[in-house]
């Protein structure tokens, strides 16, 4: 028998589909604010990290052609 995150759960009571971790906030709010140009240190700040890789591993997924918008 498997269980189910509860992060999982908590999103279907809200009537979202799809399967959800205790991370999922954690992208959401990190690619949200690099895609609005939020300086490193403010979503640092807000991921509770230390160093900036984590940043990058939180936004790895992002389009690559949002790239050419900060260049």
């Amino acid at each position: 028998m498997t269980s189910t995150p509860l992060a999982t759960l908590t999103a279907q009571a809200a009537g979202l589909d799809g399967d959800y971790t205790r991370h999922s906030g954690r992208d959401g709010i990190t690619q949200r604010m690099t895609s609005n140009r939020a300086p490193a240190a403010a979503v640092m700040r807000q991921g509770r990290w230390s160093n900036v890789r984590m940043v990058a591993k939180y936004t790895r997924h992002q389009s690559a052609a949002e790239a050419f918008d900060y260049l």
